[in-house]
């Protein structure tokens, strides 16, 4: 399905109709570089989507937090694996949810025992072991999660990083009590032992707590800058993969074990070469 966009300013690309799909640091399986590509679940759909509206895909790379900021101002116009929160939602649209998850503490095996059910059990966790949460700078899993950050006590419990990869470093060492992660993503890079080693989980484990409320969709964001007529084509596009089994296809391919390495064997032919920064 092709759509004709019209010219607005507001979308410095839409004369090429190239639309910007920010990535931070490797996500495995929803997005990793493998070869200096970007591939994994989350970039097989976008692709997809992009694909199916008669659009281009240009990959860029960035912390999370700036990446934040350039979807907002409409500098990148598509970003995966972001929990849909009210304040997001003012600066977003969005498509999904894309799959279904929760947030888990990841943790050293010896801190599994420790008991943790609410925001509470957690902050006593952090007392009685005198080591903080890492928490990713920007990053959101649920509404509570974000009236708790408004809480001083809640956030000294904290210590505050800026990717994923610092904070799996500090729990290994035992600086940190732990770190909050998707564990769907979690799961599928612990079943394979040469992927856990990259992204520095071995020696992790995933523990019972899960943040209240983030039981629920993964989405891809889309910032409200791109125009009307983009943003439903991508919409539909999805909504199209969703009902005729694609996008089920998709995630399985990625989230069982014996089929990942196959699933990233194909999407690197398929992915060409992407322009970081």
């Amino acid at each position: 399905m092709m759509f004709v966009l019209p010219v607005q300013t507001s979308w410095a690309a839409a004369s090429d109709r190239t639309i910007i799909v920010g990535y931070d640091e490797n996500s495995f399986p929803a997005y990793f570089q493998e070869e200096r590509k970007w591939v994994g679940m989350d970039v097989e759909v976008i692709r997809r989507l992009i694909q199916g509206a008669g659009l281009t895909y240009h990959p860029v790379s960035m912390k999370f937090p700036r990446l934040h900021k350039d979807l907002r101002m409409g500098v990148v116009h598509l970003v995966p694996n972001l929990t849909k929160t009210a304040k997001r939602s003012e600066d977003m649209e969005w498509i999904g949810p894309v799959r279904t998850t929760a947030i888990a503490l990841l943790c050293r095996p010896e801190r599994l025992s420790i008991t943790i059910e609410t925001y509470d059990d957690l902050e006593r966790a952090v007392r009685d072991t005198q080591l903080r949460i890492a928490y990713v700078t920007a990053t959101s899993f649920s509404e509570s999660f974000e009236r708790r950050l408004a809480d001083e006590a809640f956030v000294r419990s904290l210590f505050f990083v800026s990717e994923k990869a610092t904070a799996a470093r500090m729990t290994k060492a035992g600086r940190v009590l732990g770190f909050f992660y998707d564990d769907l993503e979690a799961a599928a890079i612990m079943q394979q032992p040469e992927m856990a080693k990259l992204e520095g989980f071995d020696g992790l484990a995933i523990h019972d707590f899960r943040i209240p409320g983030s039981e629920g969709g993964v989405y891809i964001g889309m910032s409200k800058r791109l125009p009307d007529a983009v943003r439903t084509a991508l919409q539909q596009e999805f909504q199209t993969i969703q009902q005729n089994g694609e996008l089920d296809a998709i995630i399985s391919r990625w989230t069982e074990a014996d089929n990942a390495a196959n699933a990233a064997d194909q999407s690197s032919i398929l992915n060409p070469s992407s322009s970081q920064r």
